[in-house]
């Protein structure tokens, strides 16, 4: 037997004698007891009872992920401060004016110098191409960094940053 609920009523259907149904009505109780106390499961809980929430497993996988997203970005994040800090040595090349006609020599110990006072270490001015082209000196700097995120597992970072120094 079924049973549903409508707005004012609770209906259930009961069979008639002449082998038909009808609708059997009957008022809804105004007793102080909510909708989940009075659908229960069928081991003769309330249905509310039985809603619990995040299990052990789920929280302990969170809390993992978390901390290997924390440890991650930690991680990273002083690689990509010293990419930053390359971009900006490599870029500061172009503006200048001392750097206007010279050569490879002079633009890779201009290099080394700023990459000395900034504290760039996981590159080398001897690690960057300096090549001439129609107009000026090209710089480009195309490297990789590894680093060891957890235990046996490395993460490896490309960057490449160029200028052109004009003559």
């Amino acid at each position: 037997m079924t049973a549903f609920i409508s707005d004012t009523r609770i209906c259930s259907p009961s069979p008639q004698r002449n082998g038909g149904t009808s609708i059997r009505t009957s008022a809804r109780r105004s007793d102080s007891r909510g909708i989940g106390d009075r659908l229960s499961s069928r081991q003769g809980r309330p249905a509310v009872a039985r809603q619990q929430g995040a299990s052990l497993i789920l929280m302990l996988a969170l809390i993992c992920v978390g901390v290997a997203g924390f440890l991650i970005t930690v991680r990273l994040a002083p690689v990509y401060m010293e990419a930053w800090t390359v971009r900006a040595v490599i870029s500061s090349l172009d503006k200048e004016h001392g750097l206007r006609g010279a050569n490879a020599q002079e633009i890779t110990r201009t290099l080394d110098r700023r990459f000395t006072i900034n504290d760039v270490r996981s590159l080398r001015a001897r690690d960057i191409e300096v090549r001439s082209v129609p107009g000026g000196m090209a710089v480009v700097a195309d490297y990789e960094v590894r680093v060891e995120l957890l235990g046996n597992i490395d993460g490896v970072v490309k960057f490449r940053y160029e200028t052109v120094i004009s003559e």
